[in-house]
């Protein structure tokens, strides 16, 4: 008799739980931006994939050899 009370106990407390959970429809959207670490800072605008930025942070690696670069990345809320 303990084990259905308790599995209805279960069911009702998950039932309840996740009525409260809210629902939303916003996406987080990542940008990325090559910067040279070195002193020339930005070497792209905010751009939407990580492969844009890295090819910005090559091209001026083979251009100034001694630099170190990195790429940045800005998180946010979209709808």
């Amino acid at each position: 008799m303990r084990k259905p009370a308790g599995a209805s106990l279960l069911m009702v407390a998950v039932l309840a739980f996740g009525l409260q959970m809210p629902v939303t429809s916003q996406t987080v959207s990542s940008r990325f931006m090559a910067f040279c670490s070195d002193g020339d800072g930005a070497l792209s605008d905010w751009v939407n994939t990580r492969n844009e930025a890295y090819l910005a942070g090559r091209d001026h690696e083979v251009a100034a050899k001694q630099h170190r670069w990195e790429i940045l990345v800005q998180q946010g809320e979209t709808s």
